[in-house]
């Protein structure tokens, strides 16, 4: 996969872009690590982000918010981008706008 044409003409510098995210795997158990995401509707690589959004994490931990694949994420997505020999590309999720848990198949 690629990335995006956005993330290729980006220069030094801190981002904030609202995003539409799929989870798909994560660090359960550890609020506080990173986790991937891909965009949806995006043939581009995933991405690893931290979530900063302390609310959304309580709920994550507390077991109301379960991640599935097909579930969809409105986040505020932080993209810092430094270029030295190679560009470095650092994802934060600042805020969860919107959760949209998958609908799931009725037995």
């Amino acid at each position: 996969m690629r990335r995006s044409m956005q993330e290729r003409s980006q220069k030094d510098g801190e981002y904030i872009t609202t995003e539409l995210l799929h989870p798909l795997a994560g660090t359960y158990g550890d609020k506080y690590g990173r986790w991937s995401f891909s965009y949806v509707h995006q043939d581009v690589r995933p991405i690893k982000a931290r979530i900063r959004d302390e609310v959304f994490l309580r709920r994550l931990t507390r077991g109301e918010v379960r991640f599935y694949r097909q579930d969809v994420l409105k986040v505020e997505l932080k993209r810092t981008v430094k270029t030295r020999v190679r560009t470095i590309r650092k994802y934060e999720i600042l805020r969860v706008l919107e959760y949209r848990p998958a609908q799931m198949s009725r037995e």
